[in-house]
């Protein structure tokens, strides 16, 4: 069997890894989805149909507890099925950035990486309400919707767990090892176009419409600092947790803050 190394020294191996993650990363939680309603379908008639109107968007007042949990847990375990895929195939890259990452030489400087990205993600979300608001444009990303709805009932640990834990690690190394590694190492892309590309995928997966933007300004400088870090995606996983975690507190304290 080939070595790693040697794999990824091959440009072939990114952008091959990086469609067939790709793939994954869209179906997998539905695989889960639809395995899971239909178990709920046997002991509870109709679910099924209930189940399918809401994940195609045609009865978003339909939410149960249950419909919720289903969706909360199957993408959970989509998550940890690609994360797990991930760490198999590309443990010794994940080890090598990591012991990159946390040298006593570098780790000041991707800290500070971190805590700038950081500030800028919340100023680049700030200028954009502004703007929005200044523009008549009212509302939250369908996105965000979603997974606000699902943090509000019982089994909103599950989704706890996606947002912070599987989200950040997965996301980062689709859309930031794999990716970059295809249009850097395949199509010889600069690392400009690298960030661009990565950041405008990576906000179309989460939503086409007019908040597009927010998700654009948030990948734009996810995606800088995996750049700036000469591609240590342990850097941009800091980031992105960072980001997540202090959403999830805030969602939190104005839900209490409102009841």
């Amino acid at each position: 069997m080939e070595p790693l190394h040697k794999k990824l020294s091959n440009p072939n191996f990114y952008l091959i890894a990086f469609l067939v993650s790709f793939v994954l990363f869209n179906t997998l939680p539905i695989v889960f989805m639809i395995s899971s309603s239909l178990v709920v379908e046997f002991q509870q008639p109709g679910f099924f149909i209930g189940f399918l109107r809401i994940i195609s968007g045609l009865d978003d007042a339909a939410y149960t507890p249950t419909i919720v949990a289903v969706l909360n847990i199957s993408q959970m375990l989509g998550e940890i099925l690609l994360a797990g895929l991930f760490v198999a195939v590309l443990w010794k890259v994940l080890v090598h950035d990591a012991k990159l990452a946390f040298k006593k030489e570098n780790i000041g400087r991707n800290l500070l990486i971190i805590l700038l990205g950081w500030v800028a993600i919340i100023v680049s979300s700030v200028v954009l309400e502004l703007l929005y608001e200044r523009l008549g444009i009212e509302g939250t990303a369908n996105n965000q919707e979603i997974i606000e709805t699902l943090l509000s009932y019982d089994s909103k640990i599950f989704m706890i767990i996606t947002v912070i834990i599987l989200a950040p690690f997965v996301e980062e190394i689709l859309f930031r090892k794999l990716l970059f590694g295809a249009l850097e190492e395949k199509f010889h892309l600069s690392r400009l176009w690298a960030v661009i590309i990565s950041a405008v995928l990576f906000a179309a997966v989460h939503g086409i419409d007019i908040f597009f933007f927010q998700y654009l300004a948030l990948a734009l400088v996810i995606s800088g600092a995996y750049a700036l870090s000469n591609n240590n995606v342990v850097v941009s996983i800091g980031l992105h947790f960072v980001n997540n975690t202090l959403s999830i507190i805030l969602f939190f304290l104005a839900e209490r803050l409102l009841s």
